[in-house]
């Protein structure tokens, strides 16, 4: 049980710094927005468009903007010039003369072009997706990324996997295991020279 000094949750350091993520978030949608804005003068952001439900169901690992060839900060009219364009030249109807394996293709690059332009498209999906996507992009330079809580240890998805595995390569590590200039043996530890 614990006895000590009774603590408010929001005095703790948690708390503030989740209160102080939820700040720095909403100055950077208010940048983006500022962005688009100039980019695109027809776009009128509204703050109901993360109350909605998307048009449709994204993935923010997938680049959409990049399926289309444009920019984050594209205008609509970009994006839908950009739609027509690509579409016109994965269409399977425009590719009738192709062999099987080719319009297969073609159709599954026709179908993400798609999918990009109905995410895209919509300007309450766009932003969900754009926030979800810069989210996935921090947690990455921050070392999260969705592998970071999962069981595996994957050296090339996982920072403390590449780490121990450079540490490894480096021969700091023996299978003894050593700790700051002491070599654990047997669970006993004994001053090393190389350590002091």
């Amino acid at each position: 049980v614990y006895t000590g000094p009774k603590v408010k949750w929001e005095e703790t350091g948690l708390y503030k710094a989740m209160v102080k993520t939820q700040d720095i978030e909403e100055e950077l949608t208010k940048i983006r927005n500022l962005i688009r804005k100039r980019t695109d003068p027809s776009y009128e952001p509204d703050d109901d468009d993360f109350q909605v439900a998307p048009i449709r169901k994204f993935d923010s690992k997938v680049d959409y903007y990049k399926l289309l060839e444009v920019d984050d900060f594209a205008s609509a009219k970009d994006i839908k010039g950009a739609y027509k364009k690509l579409a016109l030249q994965y269409h399977p109807d425009k590719n009738r003369d192709k062999k099987p394996d080719k319009l297969r293709e073609l159709q599954e690059e026709f179908e993400k072009i798609q999918e990009a332009y109905e995410i895209l498209g919509d300007r309450a999906t766009r932003r969900q997706y754009d926030r979800s996507k810069f989210d996935e992009a921090r947690a990455k330079s921050q070392g999260m990324n969705s592998s970071f809580y999962s069981q595996k240890t994957n050296t090339d998805n996982n920072f403390w996997g590449r780490w121990s595995a450079k540490k490894r390569q480096a021969g700091e590590w023996s299978s003894r295991g050593r700790c700051f200039g002491w070599t654990v043996q047997d669970r006993k530890c004994s001053k090393t020279a190389e350590g002091t």
